[in-house]
């Protein structure tokens, strides 16, 4: 039975973030590459086809983990930046940056993706160390764009650029780097108290 609901939530998610990602790379019927450059496109195709993978593949091994935690923690970010950095989701909602697709890349992806992990997924797998593992994209990714920015004066995003001066981009990435560890180290903690909680329920069940 939870087999069948993991199957189902995986397909649905899936399938209702390629619809939002189509209405994001095809403006008016036009295909956008430029929008491949965004944190948000690169990581919801990410969780796009984790969800697949976990479907046709379900592996539950250490490979599995480090996939589900880099993924999980990058559309963390997306959703967080987004929603209290880029938007304020209690102000803006209703407006232009909340269309359909967004929403469903910056809101409903995160915590589809959360809410998939904490229902159909073995706990106590994740360990501190993974940690390390988990923050290679995000990292790869700023410093990509931060050479872009001193290389060509490009940026997609103002806490990558340094317009405002080299001490603005410095305090946003080192806020954002605590921001993903804080996030990582809590992920940690509630793998190992969900993975309590269902070794606590087995052995409830085993003694009735």
């Amino acid at each position: 039975m939870m087999r069948v609901l993991s199957t189902t939530f995986k397909i649905s998610l899936f399938f209702i973030i390629c619809i939002a990602l189509y209405k994001e790379i095809y403006v008016d019927g036009v295909f956008v590459l430029d929008t491949f450059y965004f944190f948000t496109i690169q990581s919801n195709i990410l969780v796009a086809l984790c969800l697949m993978l976990f479907i046709f593949a379900p592996l539950e091994n250490r490979s599995k983990c480090l996939i589900r935690g880099t993924s999980l923690l990058a559309i963390t970010l997306t959703g967080l930046v987004y929603n209290f950095v880029l938007y304020n989701i209690f102000l803006d909602w209703g407006t232009v940056g909340y269309t359909f697709s967004r929403i469903i890349t910056h809101v409903v992806a995160p915590l589809g993706f959360l809410l998939d992990w904490i229902l159909f997924d073995r706990h106590s797998v994740m360990k501190v160390k993974d940690i390390l593992i988990w923050l290679i994209y995000p990292i790869v990714y700023a410093l990509i764009f931060i050479y872009i920015d001193y290389r060509y004066s490009f940026s997609i995003y103002f806490f990558l650029s340094s317009a405002a001066g080299h001490v603005v981009m410095i305090m946003w990435l080192t806020v954002l780097l605590c921001l993903l560890i804080v996030i990582s180290l809590l992920y940690v903690g509630l793998d190992r108290f969900l993975g309590r909680i269902r070794r606590a329920n087995l052995r409830n069940d085993s003694n009735l």
